[in-house]
């Protein structure tokens, strides 16, 4: 990334994946700080000692949370007002997919919506009110093909018809027992995956409308 030199950077998901490739390349980028996010400390430990050995650089800084829960959310963004560090660039990578039979958390919201797109939003938001984005910070979602609905095993239903058919066309209803895989919506691993990421390309056209002028989100 230009300009990159002395940043501070913040990847959810940093321990494993796309997430810790993406801490690799922003060392390599040049810079300054890099927050390993991960669900609980020996993984963003784990994922620390890894890529300082990798990249040669002492510049990753650990952070426990897990996004599937509110009060960790919250916990890890009080922990970020005490350092005082102002996050120039928020990847939020983290993502979750499971089998049968359906986790969910305690709120009752099935695990790959509490952890992408609850658990993001929230963290996002509470970054916001605390301050803690920098003032041209720029934010990247990690997408998927899968929200086209095109990709093989990944169906995304037509979410009007669905919500006539089982719900009396009330959307907000449909989406609901979506994000929480209840009657009558019928839990599938891959397309609940693909409909979380169709949810999450809504939500960052409407979020990245709503930053302040000078950040933007991808």
């Amino acid at each position: 990334m230009n300009n990159s030199i002395g940043k501070v950077a913040l990847v959810t998901g940093a321990n494993s994946g796309l997430g810790f490739e993406a801490a690799a390349q922003l060392a390599d980028a040049g810079f300054g700080t890099i927050i390993l996010a991960a669900r609980n400390e020996a993984k963003a430990e784990h994922a620390r000692a890894r890529l300082t050995e990798r990249t040669a650089r002492d510049i990753f800084e650990t952070l426990a949370m897990d996004l599937g829960e509110p009060e960790s959310v919250d916990a890890a963004v009080a922990e970020l007002a005490t350092r005082g560090t102002k996050i120039d660039v928020l990847l939020l990578n983290a993502g979750i997919t499971k089998p049968p039979p359906v986790e969910r958390n305690r709120a009752g919201i099935e695990l790959t919506f509490a952890v992408a797109n609850i658990g993001h939003h929230r963290f996002t938001m509470r970054l916001l009110e605390e301050g803690l984005l920098g003032s041209h910070a720029r934010i990247v979602l990690a997408g998927s093909e899968a929200a086209r609905g095109d990709v093989p095993g990944m169906n995304v239903p037509e979410f009007q018809a669905y919500a006539d058919e089982h719900h009396g066309g009330d959307l907000e209803a449909a989406f609901e027992s979506m994000a929480r895989a209840t009657a009558p919506y019928e839990f599938k691993q891959m397309a609940t995956y693909a409909i979380s990421k169709s949810f999450a390309a809504w939500w960052s056209a409407v979020l990245a409308s709503k930053l302040p002028e000078a950040m933007t989100l991808k």
